[in-house]
């Protein structure tokens, strides 16, 4: 392949990438401005927003002439991603109590600026179950929840709102891809990392799942990108706005801690950036010209597309966060996390979770985290994998071991090249410190979900590791390059049990859906449903979905079959969440 044909590619990716974010932007614009003006979502909005994106993407954010290959291939990934999401079914613990819940009554109507949630609900669905549910549902940042709906609520099917997982994780690799090629000659190499970069641990346990903490990560890698395009020129302007825009308002309206990560690294950027300008003209001028930049995407982020959370929150009750932070605050943590870090301070549980035996422990479990010698491995901490959100050490087996060695490898990679890319080695070492105090201090950092950014460690290691293969590399460099890709690789690789664990569950979902259908035809009567744990309320709309007629009754009871005259459905979930 030439240079002509292989730069044409790579700008073909990248214009797959943009054309994704610019749809999941839309995603988010189009319900956020809808609700804003009293509208509800409906089946029009999909298509409308496909072809604003569309439009935008033709005559605004392209990097080289669209062809009939790259639309092909773009609605090849949509096509994708809403083929698997609903094929495979969320198990997870969150997606199928507040997350599938607040999607569904999203695609029924709710409009969170003009009453509560439960007041879109027929008597027979005010379970307790979905009270309390209802007190998350009404004030979280719902972005994810808007863009979920915007999907499922076209096509009828609730599942398929997961798809904004696989979209986010493509639109970044083909991002990430362009821009790693401009530094790394070796096409496999990038490839290799830019497929790591978004297939990590967190990403890939959650991405047939209605949890929003692998998008989070993703719009925070895409934020980073942006700033490094803005500073280097690797990227066009009007591209580097655009991923920066979208990762903050992402960000933001993903989830409230969101907010406070997508402004640490924005603030760390920023200081980077006016350093940077520090002893050049004008330098006034690059500083508000910056600071206003990030005000108003914030401002717009949380004003505008975050309307229905941050402001309604603090007229309601004068707390933007509630209920995270305040007088009325509600502890979710305490109950979250394992009994012997009650006592602890936020560094200890992280340090402690970083270096611990995976698992998954909470409060009630009453297990107590153990340590563990690095590159041990147990049967029960592959088994752990298979969960969408492990509390202790839950980027995976041998993740402190890679923490170790990524850290190493980054100090001495960005010792090496502190003069030769003064830039890079700014922004890269400010973020790496900004990740590692958010992970240390910022209070739930144990939680390896909430600090997916810790990966961004993993990936400069390997970015390193790339550049030291394309010079003459001697046998100590290739040995720590084979150590360090096979141990990623094999540490990430565990985590694809988690969305086959789901493919495989699944099965007998499919099979409890055609037993009902089939009761439901012959008998023609109503589906009682009973659901354990009494929380799992997202299940009702994969029942409306496939239009079966149901009542709740939350007295379940044992042994009743689909071949029963009361039918008591629950997808099994205890028997799910235990096994995992």
């Amino acid at each position: 392949m030439t240079d002509e044909k292989k730069k044409k590619w790579e700008e073909g990716l990248l214009n797959i990438g943009i054309y994704l974010v610019l749809f999941l932007l839309m995603c988010l614009w189009v319900p956020a401005l809808t609700f804003l003006f009293g509208g509800t979502i409906g089946r029009w909005m999909f298509p409308v927003v496909i072809c604003i994106a569309f439009v935008l993407w033709i005559t605004v954010f392209r990097a080289t002439k669209i062809t009939i290959a790259q639309v092909g291939m773009t609605i090849g990934v949509i096509a994708l991603g809403l083929l698997l999401s609903g094929v495979i079914f969320d198990i997870s613990w969150d997606g199928n109590t507040y997350h599938k819940t607040a999607v569904g009554l999203m695609m029924d109507g709710w409009n969170p600026m003009d009453y509560e949630c439960m007041d879109v609900l027929s008597e027979n669905q005010k379970t307790q179950g979905m009270a309390y549910n209802a007190q998350w549902i009404n004030h979280y940042a719902n972005g994810g929840w808007m863009m979920s709906a915007v999907i499922a609520g076209c096509l009828g099917n609730i599942e398929l709102g997961k798809a904004i997982n696989l979209y986010s994780m493509i639109a970044v690799f083909c991002i990430l891809f362009y821009v790693l090629k401009q530094y790394i000659s070796k096409s496999w190499m990038v490839l290799l990392i830019a497929f790591l970069a978004v297939c990590n641990p967190i990403t890939l346990s959650q991405v047939e799942s209605f949890y929003i903490d692998g998008d989070l990560y993703l719009f925070l890698l895409l934020c980073l990108i942006g700033v490094v395009g803005l500073e280097t020129g690797v990227l066009q302007k009007r591209f580097c706005g655009l991923f920066l825009f979208s990762a903050i308002a992402m960000c933001i309206n993903l989830k409230f801690t969101g907010t406070v990560y997508v402004g640490c690294f924005c603030i760390s950027g920023f200081a980077c950036q006016m350093i940077l300008k520090l002893r050049q003209e004008k330098f006034m001028v690059h500083f508000l010209k910056n600071a206003v930049m990030y005000l108003v995407m914030a401002a717009v982020s949380i004003g505008v597309l975050g309307y229905t959370s941050y402001v309604s929150n603090y007229l309601e009750k004068g707390n933007p966060l509630y209920p995270l932070v305040g007088e009325e605050k509600v502890d979710i943590m305490s109950y979250s996390q394992p009994n012997t870090f009650s006592e602890m301070s936020n560094p200890e549980k992280s340090i402690r979770s970083l270096f611990g035996k995976s698992a998954n422990i909470s409060a009630s479990s009453m297990s107590v985290p153990e340590v563990k010698i690095p590159f041990w491995v147990s049967l029960s901490e592959i088994k752990s994998c298979m969960n969408t959100d492990t509390r202790v050490a839950g980027m995976g087996v041998w993740f402190s071991s890679i923490f170790i060695l990524a850290l190493v490898v980054d100090v001495l990679f960005l010792w090496k090249n502190r003069k030769k890319r003064k830039v890079e080695v700014l922004l890269c070492t400010a973020w790496l410190c900004t990740s590692l105090a958010m992970f240390l201090f910022v209070p739930g950092g144990w939680w390896m979900r909430y600090s997916a950014h810790l990966y961004f460690f993993v990936i400069l290691s390997m970015i390193a590791v790339a550049k030291w293969l394309e010079g003459n590399s001697n046998r100590w460099k290739k040995a720590i390059a084979i150590l360090l890709f096979c141990v990623i690789g094999i540490n990430t690789a565990c985590f694809t049990l988690s969305p086959a664990s789901a493919a495989y569950k699944s099965v007998s979902i499919w099979k409890d859906k055609g037993e009902m259908t089939k009761v439901q035809k012959s008998s023609g009567q109503t589906v009682t449903v009973g659901l354990k744990p009494t929380h799992m309320t997202g299940v009702l709309w994969n029942l409306k979905h496939w239009g079966i007629s149901y009542e709740v009754n939350e007295e379940y009871q044992e042994g009743m079959t689909a071949y029963n005259k009361l039918i008591s459905w629950s997808v099994n979930m205890e028997d799910i969440i235990n096994s995992q």
